[in-house]
């Protein structure tokens, strides 16, 4: 019998009163190994998963954080998000660098998200080089709550067309990457930049700008400049960006402009871009036009 039977006869069995809804963490587990496989998948990739049960008691509860907590054993994506064919897998203690409060943090974070109730499956994965490991996926009825692997695996694009924004980056989950290829469909976090001249009889008042950065489970942020082109009456905004997750964290440059990705454990994107917009007699006609640049670190 396949892993997906048994685990739906088992939730079926779980409850005298079974919905639709207890199937949709299958759907969800099986989107995010064949992300995974697909995207990541050519150093690294999903074998196949077992259903360990319910997380019945606070015993059980506890073994499961501990053995998802411990640096020697536990796997995270290592790599650069524009460069899939580089994705790997390392173990939090490859990386001495990484502090013992860092840890703790994120050891107290899993802890907080796994609870009672809660099912518990064994994820197997080979590594070239390497041989198989093992990752534990907590799960509720709906989504996937916390895995290393799949959990740290990031990417993201851009939606088209900009509708008028310099930039508008989305980020996915890794279960999201394979259920849609829109951009628009993707909810991890989202990563933004508006440059908004205000203009007063076709002069530049003032070059206003708006960016923001936001990454559920992970680090997002953006570093914007607006400054008027001289001799014109437009206004150009530039823009780094980048986000992390894992263990990776992101440092501004010595310049206090441009970012950077420091660690290993994680992935990670970064880029960079402008965008001029200029003011008009006509405001309806103002016209726009900009670059983008992305390097992923």
């Amino acid at each position: 019998m396949s892993n997906r039977l048994v685990a739906l006869v088992s939730a079926i069995l779980w409850v005298a009163s079974a919905s639709p809804a207890l199937a949709d963490w299958i759907t969800v587990v099986d989107d995010a190994i064949a992300g995974w496989n697909q995207e990541y998948g050519t150093n690294v990739q999903v074998l196949d998963w077992i259903d360990d049960g319910i997380l019945f008691t606070e015993g059980e509860r506890q073994a499961a954080v501990s053995a998802m907590t411990e640096p020697l054993e536990t796997w995270m994506p290592s790599g650069d998000a524009d460069v899939p064919s580089g994705m790997t897998a390392l173990r939090i203690a490859d990386d001495p660098g990484i502090s013992p409060v860092d840890i703790a943090a994120w050891s107290a974070m899993v802890d907080d998200l796994v609870e009672v109730g809660h099912r518990r499956l064994t994820i197997n994965w080979t590594k070239a080089g390497f041989g198989n490991f093992t990752t534990i996926c907590i799960v509720n009825d709906v989504a996937i709550v916390y895995d290393s692997m799949f959990s740290n695996a990031g990417g993201g694009g851009i939606p088209s067309p900009l509708n008028r924004r310099c930039l508008d980056y989305r980020m996915w989950w890794i279960w999201e990457r394979f259920a849609s290829s829109n951009p628009a469909d993707w909810t991890r976090g989202q990563i933004t930049a508006d440059n908004n001249p205000t203009c007063q009889n076709g002069q530049v008042i003032a070059c206003d700008k708006s960016c923001d950065a936001s990454m559920t489970a992970g680090e997002a942020r953006i570093e914007c400049r607006s400054q008027q082109v001289p001799g014109t009456q437009c206004c150009q905004l530039e823009y780094n960006w980048g986000w992390a997750t894992g263990f990776k964290k992101i440092a501004l440059g010595a310049d206090g402009f441009t970012l950077e990705i420091e660690g290993i454990i994680g992935s990670s994107g970064a880029g960079n871009g402008s965008c001029t917009e200029c003011c008009d007699p006509v405001p309806a006609e103002r016209k726009t036009w900009g670059t983008i640049k992305s390097l992923h670190r």
